[in-house]
């Protein structure tokens, strides 16, 4: 089988980490999505049209080739599209996947409306807001969830010492996030707030974006009162533990529904290729399930496949969806969110789950 992996190996991890670090959940990877920016494909210097196919008996010319990003691009976690491939599990259901290379962040959703890639692994939040801002677009499968307070999404942290303790002490204080302006990671804190009864939390707050890498000397160098970062607790206490305290993260708040992520297509493509997609969520689903099944093992694989740009200090085995199904509770928990007045962005539209998911494709539905 032809890899593009390799290629994307030599872009290093100087720019992996910029680009592509607030990405750390899902994939690592979840990162705020901005819905309303200019078509984008591959960054510069990535390996777009290297392809990438697991090893299966009878894997023939006959496979359907699937456009994806990222393979085997993330230092911090696993990537589950790696590990699908590198198992065998595309190739059992007919599928071929071609690495497009890196995309950055901010051009998940406009890269995937324009063509450029079939399917796409966003944060749950993301997607919908893109969906509410007109992309024509729904989630197919699941990706990465937050079964509990280990493999949470968010962690808003103080320094060592804070008096900041309660939503209360957040009011007036400035809260620095990957992307303060929308998405969960500003909608995180401002829940916390108005879990605890403060009103229009927003307005009470000064709230910054910081890029994530960041975020953590931002804190310490006195440029925020509070940070939310994609870091676990493991890692934060190995790192910064006696710099700084948790406050809370987004299982406290949300428990199991606030730190999903799904894969998205086109409405168009699913409409034009049902069985390519129907392929693709039981190729998710046998993924998923050998990754929670096998997290040492599932951990090993996408290390091997990454190569020399993993963080073994920050790197983390995320838990995946079970059998690929998206659960429409834990999607419409955002809409109920940012419905709501106080919140960092609101939704224009009335949304059900049948605009925003759909589980018609997943065998095990």
């Amino acid at each position: 089988m032809k890899k593009g992996k390799k290629a994307i190996t030599k872009i290093g991890a100087a720019l992996l980490l910029v680009a592509m670090l607030a990405l750390t959940l899902a994939f690592g990877a979840c990162g705020d999505t901005d819905s309303g920016g200019d078509a984008g494909g591959a960054s510069a210097g990535s390996s777009a049209g290297a392809s990438a196919g697991g090893s299966s008996a009878g894997a023939t010319a006959e496979l359907t080739t699937i456009k994806l990003p990222c393979i085997a691009a993330f230092p911090n976690n696993t990537e589950s599209a790696t590990i699908g491939i590198e198992k065998g599990f595309f190739a059992e259901e007919g599928l071929e996947v071609e690495d497009v290379g890196l995309v950055a962040v901010p051009q998940y959703v406009s890269t995937l409306v324009s063509g450029t890639v079939d399917f796409i692994l966003i944060m749950t939040s993301e997607g919908i807001a893109a969906i509410d801002n007109g992309a024509e677009i729904i989630a197919v499968a699941g990706g990465s969830d937050t079964p509990d307070n280990v493999n949470t999404h968010m962690t808003f942290l103080v320094p060592k010492g804070s008096p900041i303790k309660t939503a209360e002490d957040f009011v007036g204080k400035s809260i620095a996030t990957p992307a303060a302006n929308g998405g969960c990671t500003g909608g995180f804190p401002l829940e916390f707030m108005k879990q605890a009864g403060i009103e229009d939390p927003i307005s009470k707050v000064e709230m910054i974006t910081v890029p994530e890498e960041s975020l953590v000397d931002t804190l310490l160098q006195g440029g925020a009162d509070i940070v939310g970062t994609h870091l676990v607790p493991r890692v934060v206490e190995e790192l910064y533990g006696d710099q700084v305290e948790i406050v809370f993260t987004d299982w406290d708040i949300l428990e199991d529904r606030g730190g999903d992520m799904d894969w998205y297509a086109t409405k168009k493509f699913v409409e034009e290729n049902p069985e390519t997609v129907k392929k693709f969520v039981a190729a998710i689903a046998k993924t998923n399930n050998f990754i929670d099944e096998n997290p040492e093992e599932a951990g090993e694989i996408y290390k091997a496949a990454a190569g020399d740009i993993i963080n073994e200090k920050l790197f983390n085995v995320r838990h995946y969806a079970p059998d690929g199904l998206i659960r429409e509770d834990h999607t419409m928990l955002w809409v109920e969110l940012f419905s709501e007045p106080g919140q960092v962005q609101q939704f224009k539209n009335q949304l059900t789950f049948d605009q925003l998911a759909t589980n018609e494709f997943n065998p095990n539905a």
